[in-house]
């Protein structure tokens, strides 16, 4: 008798299905470490100290708007196994919207604009270099998706920026907290 294995759940999708990702706005964003492991850093009383990986993700982070013209970087945390960040995508000037591989290659500009392609591109950057911290070459650092919010008022980029500030003194409450956890 043959067994047939279930069926795998279904992933629900994570964004909203007839938005354009790639559209001027603001954008609330977060990003979770490989099995939510505490490779960013930690924190005491309230205050986040980066570790090395905490420190790449930090420089790539900074990088973001050299490589995309039309991105704005505004409250962001780095929290031990994870990160909160609030960006603005802003309209290209058309002197940005050259053409050609060679326009691209000299900027280092991805040809896609959407919120995807910046979070493939910061966490594409960082992961090599992270990997290259411990002796392991194949380790994962980051989760396979992330987490966005299309920030739509004033009202919701404040709550949002003062949570951000906050979650350092909140971590112990924080659904991404680890008491315990042993590294791979």
């Amino acid at each position: 008798m043959m067994r047939i294995a279930p069926p795998y759940p279904q992933r629900r999708p994570l964004r909203l299905p007839t938005y354009d990702y790639s559209q001027a706005g603001a954008y609330f964003i977060t990003m979770c470490t490989y099995l939510r492991l505490p490779l960013l850093g930690t924190i005491r009383e309230g205050v986040v100290t980066l570790s090395a990986a905490g420190t790449i993700f930090e420089e790539e982070r900074v990088r973001t708007p050299t490589f995309r013209s039309h991105v704005t970087l505004d409250a962001y945390v780095i929290m031990p196994n994870h990160i909160h960040g609030i960006l603005f995508l802003r309209e290209r000037a058309k002197e940005d919207r050259r053409d050609g591989v060679e326009a691209r290659r000299q900027s280092f500009a991805s040809p896609s604009r959407t919120i995807g392609a910046i979070v493939r591109g910061v966490k594409g950057a960082s992961t090599p270099r992270i990997r290259k911290l411990g002796s392991r070459a194949d380790i994962q650092v980051w989760q396979r998706e992330y987490y966005d919010h299309v920030i739509r008022n004033e009202g919701d980029l404040s709550r949002l920026r003062e949570y951000i500030q906050n979650n350092p003194l909140k971590w112990e409450l924080d659904c991404y907290y680890l008491r315990r956890v042993e590294l791979p």
